[in-house]
């Protein structure tokens, strides 16, 4: 299935996920990957010095509204935590341990963050729905509150 209308969707979601994560300095362009790989839903390049990345999308990737929501949010998430990636990438820990040493180092990390991110994007997805359902529930209580005080 491809999501109708998925660019403009994409700008929707893309700016609510960089107000929520505060992402304002940054600068993404979105591409489409058209290569038809099955692999990954996504990837994030950046420049944190600039704050610029480009992000793609895999453009045949079968999904569903949620879990759309879901890649974009992640996708963002790796800019958020971009300050912790480029601290440990330029801690000076290379030159110390050595060249076989760090890509194993480099490689667990890059595991642990992406499982670390992937499991936080599916919070903050999972929040963000509660307090819509939140607000339709205040706003129908509100409704029901005021049609009641019309009936007095």
């Amino acid at each position: 299935m491809r999501l109708p209308y998925r660019n403009s969707l994409l700008a929707a979601l893309s700016g609510r996920w960089k107000h929520r994560l505060c992402l304002h300095e940054w600068t993404v362009h979105w591409r489409w990957m058209m290569d038809g790989s099955d692999n990954y839903d996504g990837e994030t390049h950046r420049a944190s010095y600039n704050r610029t990345a480009t992000i793609r999308l895999n453009a045949s990737m079968t999904c569903d509204y949620a879990r759309f929501r879901e890649v974009v949010a992640h996708e963002l998430l790796h800019l958020r935590i971009s300050v912790m990636v480029d601290a440990v990438e330029n801690a000076g820990i290379r030159p110390l341990i050595g060249e076989s040493a760090w890509t194993v180092f480099w490689a667990q990390w890059q595991r642990c963050m992406e499982k670390e991110v992937d499991q936080l994007s599916e919070i903050l997805v999972e929040v963000a729905e509660w307090k819509r359902e939140d607000e339709a529930l205040l706003a129908k209580d509100e409704r029901e509150a005021r049609r009641k005080g019309r009936k007095r």
